[in-house]
């Protein structure tokens, strides 16, 4: 990536500024963060194909799907109710800012319930119910 961002600069004949330097060492190193995390999950994924595990590891990963997706429910609702109790005039939206802000929010819920509901048809009961059980 250091050699693309140099090739780049090279040819167009201008230097990098201090600035975008700085943001393009801070978007190298996420990237770096995200390569890190994909190499643990495939090395995960490497010592459940060794163990013979591999239908147990997907059911393991739709599982996490599943909660991380109703957390991310959970975590909208209650953040639309408390704008609206903020922001609102006597519990209901009164500007059109705070109307569009709930409707896109109200969007990415409905998308996460779809992808939820998706998920859970594809894992067992007993896993649905257990892992929401523990929460």
């Amino acid at each position: 990536a250091c050699v693309v961002a140099n090739f780049v600069s090279v040819n167009s004949g201008k230097t990098i500024e201090g600035g975008n330097l700085a943001q393009t060492a801070r978007v190298l190193r996420i990237a770096r963060a995200v390569r890190i995390g994909r190499l643990i999950r495939t090395w995960g994924l490497l010592r459940a194909l060794l163990a013979g595990n591999v239908a147990a590891m997907s059911s393991v990963e739709r599982v996490h799907r599943l909660c991380i997706l109703l957390a991310f429910i959970r975590a909208h609702t209650t953040a639309q109710q408390q704008l609206v109790r903020f922001l609102g005039h006597h519990g209901k939206p009164d500007s059109a800012m705070l109307i569009r802000c709930i409707i896109q929010s109200q969007t990415g819920v409905y998308t996460a319930l779809i992808t939820f509901i998706h998920q859970q048809l594809h894992v067992a009961d007993w896993m649905c119910d257990e892992a929401f059980t523990c929460e």
